[in-house]
């Protein structure tokens, strides 16, 4: 029987975060890296409160005590200098920028280390009208080399295809579904807005407006983000990563492992939806 674990709500964001007991050691790797990324959103936050919090102290106490020793400590300078958590907000879409690309960047590295491990678990995925060079073949020692080069090959290309492209391959070779149509427009859009950030100031082009049938109006103009960018986002990236996982380790037989990567007070864990214990 399945345990259901509600999650709990980590960082300032409130983003609820759920983290699998058991999956894919790419899964492992994908839920690693996204404890840390927001983990780092959340530490920058906190410290901004606090620095504010301890500067907000500090300068009560030090002017009660210029008050009682007027001769021996000077009044506190007072002057328009800024809050941290006002700085942090002048700079947020840098920083939104900044957190969403790594996630973005996170759940795409998933998706190829997976299919990675698909490959070598079941070299028949790799079969396709492509012709391989007899050279190409016998630079390798065992048939175990020839399908790790080949899968390193077939992984690469297909990292540089479109989503639809990959997802299309998923669903078609493997049987795997990627996400359902609601979720997809979210992380499409989230993938173009990663490319324009990197290449292109995160101001909105042709290629943005149609891979995600934003309005034509838009073009030239700044995307905007804020926190709901990363509230819409984050649920949907782990759910895709949970319930492909969950396919792919029941229908394609890959090996699980157990994750232990909770901390104390960073998420609450949940089993995945398809087994209680890893599949050897």
């Amino acid at each position: 029987m399945t345990r259901r674990v509600k999650a709990q709500r980590t960082g300032l964001l409130g983003i609820p975060v759920k983290v699998p007991r058991i999956g894919t050691p790419s899964s492992k790797q994908y839920f690693g890296s996204f404890l840390k990324i927001h983990g780092f959103l959340s530490w920058v936050c906190f410290m901004a409160t606090r620095i504010d919090d301890v500067s907000s102290v500090a300068g009560a106490t030090l002017e009660g005590m210029h008050k009682r020793f007027p001769d021996l400590i000077p009044a506190p300078e007072r002057g328009p200098g800024k809050r941290m958590i006002e700085v942090l907000g002048e700079n947020r879409q840098f920083f939104l920028e900044l957190i969403l690309a790594r996630h973005v960047e996170n759940y795409l590295n998933y998706l190829s280390s997976l299919l990675y491990e698909v490959f070598l678990a079941r070299p028949e995925t790799l079969k396709s009208s492509e012709a391989i060079e007899i050279a190409e073949v016998l630079r390798h020692e065992s048939r175990k080399d020839l399908v790790r080069a080949l899968a390193n090959r077939k992984v690469d290309r297909l990292a540089y295809e479109s989503f639809e492209d990959l997802r299309d391959f998923f669903q078609q070779k493997l049987g795997l579904t990627l996400l359902t149509h609601e979720a997809e427009r979210i992380v499409v859009e989230a993938i173009e807005t990663r490319n324009i950030s990197v290449h292109n100031r995160c101001v909105i082009n042709r290629r943005y407006i149609k891979r995600t049938g934003a309005s034509e109006g838009l073009e030239g103009k700044t995307k905007e983000l804020g926190a709901e960018t990363l509230e819409a986002l984050l649920p949907v990236l782990n759910e895709s990563v949970m319930a492909l996982d969950a396919q792919a380790r029941k229908r394609l037989r890959l090996r699980a492992v157990r994750f232990n990567l909770t901390k104390k007070g960073s998420a609450q864990q949940s089993d995945p939806a398809d087994s209680a214990s890893p599949r050897r």
